[in-house]
Parts: C-alpha cells; sequence; structure tokens
C-alpha cells in the first residue's frame, strides 16, 4: 500500500514547496521552541509515493561483504540497545530560492530545517552482528521509496539508495531510528525504519530503510553520483562534482519576518544557528546592512550536532533596516556573506538578511 501526501491527519504549520514528490517547510517564525514538533517538521521527498510499510512484516535486511547475512524485525530493533541524540537535520537544497542566477530544483526558501529528538540503534551495532568482512569499502543504504529518474536520457525505474563509507558508518552517533520527539516514526518521516546521520545534510539519512548492503567497490548510484554534488558553472559533467556532505555553519532570522513592520522601541530579533562540523561559538547581529556586528544572546539549550537558538535586543527608532545575522563555529569558520552559485543551489550558508521597516509613532 502507498500513499502520495503527508500521513498526519493534524493541521500543519508550513509550507508546501511541491505537491508531488510532497515536500514541505517549516514555518520558522512561528517555531517558537528548540525542538520541533513532529507535525511541523519539514518533509522532503523525491518520489510520487510515500511507503506505507506494515512494521508486522518488515525486515531489515544486511547483507554483501559480511560474515553472516542477517535480517531483524521491526520487533527485533526495537529490542535491541538504543540511545537518543537531539540532531538537526537540513535538507542540502534548503535556501535554494536565494541562489542568483536561479538554480535548478525545488525552491526552498529557509524552511527546509528541522530539530527532533531521535531515538534508535546505533548502526555499528547492527554491523557488528553481520560482521564487517576486510574487503567492504562502503555500506549501501536501499529506501523503499522509489520511482522514475532520467539517467543518460534514459528513463529508469529506481529506489532511493545512498552509501557511507565504512569509517562513516561506523561512526556511534549514526543511528538507524525507530523514534521521533518521544513516538514511533511516521511515514511521513520514514517509518519504520530510517537512518540518521548527525552533522550531515539530509540526503545521507536514507528513509523507509529496507536494505543494508555492505559492499567492496565504490556506489556511483543515480543520488550519489547524479544528485547532491556541487556542480560549477562551465562544469562538463556533473559526476565530477564535489559531493554534499557535512552542513556548513549558518544562522537565520526566524524573527522578524522579512518585510514586516516593527513598531520602535524595544524588539528582540531572534533565530536559530547550527553548524554540521562544530559547536556554534558565537552569533552576530546587524541592523545597519552590515556595518557594525553586535553580539547576540545564545540561549541554554545544547546539543552537539542540534542548532542552537539565538536572540538580540534591539532598540528600534523609525526608518528602513536592513537585519543581518552571521554564525561562527568552534573551529573558527565564520558563515560567509555569500555562496559560490552551483547549478542545483545546494548549501546555501549565506548570511541571511531581512529588510524591515520601523514607522513613525
Amino acid at each position: 500500500m502507498t500513499i502520495a501526501k503527508p500521513v498526519s491527519d493534524q493541521p500543519v504549520d508550513g509550507r508546501v514547496v511541491s505537491e508531488d514528490p510532497y515536500c514541505r517547510e517549516v514555518n520558522l517564525p512561528s517555531l517558537d521552541t528548540w525542538i520541533t514538533p513532529t507535525r511541523q517538521f519539514f518533509v522532503r521527498s523525491h518520489f510520487h509515493e510515500t511507503p506505507h510499510i506494515d512494521t508486522s512484516t518488515h525486515r531489515l535486511v544486511i547483507e554483501g561483504s559480511v560474515d553472516r547475512k542477517i535480517s531483524f524485525s521491526h520487533a527485533d530493533i526495537l529490542a535491541m540497545p538504543s540511545r537518543e541524540m537531539t540532531v538537526t537535520i537540513e535538507c542540502a537544497g534548503n535556501s535554494r530560492s536565494y541562489m542568483m542566477p536561479p538554480a535548478e530544483g525545488l525552491k526552498f526558501t529557509h524552511g527546509a530545517i528541522s530539530t527532533a529528538v531521535w531515538k534508535g540503534v546505533p548502526l555499528s551495532l547492527l554491523l557488528e552482528r553481520a560482521g564487517i568482512r576486510r574487503d567492504a569499502k562502503e555500506v549501501l543504504f536501499e529506501g523503499a521509496d522509489g520511482g522514475e529518474e532520467e539517467e543518460d536520457g534514459k528513463k529508469v525505474h529506481i529506489n532511493y539508495e545512498r552509501s557511507l563509507t565504512i569509517a562513516q558508518a561506523v561512526d556511534p552517533e549514526v543511528i538507524v531510528a525507530t523514534h521521533m520527539n518521544g513516538e514511533l516514526l511516521n511515514a511521513d518521516h520514514g517509518a519504520p525504519l530510517r537512518l540518521v546521520v548527525p552533522g550531515w545534510f539530509g540526503m545521507a539519512s536514507v528513509k523507509w530503510l529496507t536494505r543494508i548492503s555492505l559492499i567492496d567497490y565504490e556506489f556511483k548510484g543515480f543520488f550519489q553520483k547524479r544528485r547532491y554534488l556541487l556542480i560549477n558553472e562551465g562544469a562538463a559533467d556533473e559526476v565530477t562534482g564535489e559531493p554534499v556532505s557535512r552542513m556548513k555553519v549558518k544562522a537565520l532570522i526566524a524573527q522578524p519576518k522579512h518585510g514586516e513592520i516593527v513598531r520602535p522601541g524595544g524588539y528582540t530579533i531572534r533565530g536559530f544557528a547550527w553548524s554540521g562540523e562544530a559547536d556554534i561559538a558565537k552569533v552576530e547581529v546587524s541592523t545597519d546592512a552590515g556595518k557594525s556586528w553586535h553580539a547576540a544572546t545564545l540561549l541554554t539549550e545544547k546539543a552537539k550536532r542540534a542548532w542552537r537558538r539565538w536572540e538580540y535586543r534591539w532598540v528600534s527608532h523609525p526608518g528602513h533596516f536592513v537585519l543581518k545575522v552571521r554564525a561562527t563555529d568552534s573551529n573558527g569558520v565564520v558563515q560567509p556573506e555569500v555562496t559560490a552559485w552551483n547549478f542545483r543551489g545546494y548549501v546555501n550558508s549565506a548570511i541571511h538578511s531581512v529588510a524591515v521597516k520601523v514607522p513613525l509613532e
């Protein structure tokens, strides 16, 4: 059985970017919590239909360059030792709409990012049960979602597949998730099992996980070598692009919204900041289009792979203003003023700006 629209019967607060495949952004201005409620968490699908998998019959198979081929039922996975982590996941196409010139792909604004509490079994434990053979080079993950894509001028039917190197896969933070925000996963977010790869853009966190294959070669499937690559202007062949991997240091203004009218006097500018490489060390805000910068306050919630909320108290006066925000991580990496253009608009981590008006009283 398959369904093509969101599975939740609860109202959602966000912008639908695409009906087919179904993709939705979170409404950042309305998000006043550190953890994104499940019904608001962004959705990125690649194909027409959302898999709806019967947990009573589902098996997760591990095979290939292993000592023993094994499979696990959903109940088996739930009974295994688990860990819980607060992790931010950002779509590699987040902020694509602001690439200039316009880039190819779904027109996400800034809402293809969310944070949840994930619970699941460490992938390394499952691989240990199977036994990794010495000839294994990569771990290939296959989702139940599939459909048609064009490759080399031909329509081919494929499932969503991505790989990690062995070293990346055995990272103890990588989990096969069963729960999200204290509840079993729903179909929108990969039920019954999905991969969660902290620090990486969302394409690595394969949803509706059905098969894990250890392979002795470099995987060159569609979503590994034809998508999620930084293809620069003038590139002759997309497969030579730099692969997208970890999230970059980035901050966004959630309040006020672009074009908002802000009353004169005290106003608290709020937003989120994150990095896939390191902790957020500081966030700075400019209220004069970047001429001067002032330290924002990082709020107390903190987790290794999750965003930080921040705020800055602005004493405004009448006029028109461009507000900017930039983040710096603990490695000293500063959010860039601009992001180099690439064909599909991936990894746009440029400084976020919003224009506001403060009226005369």
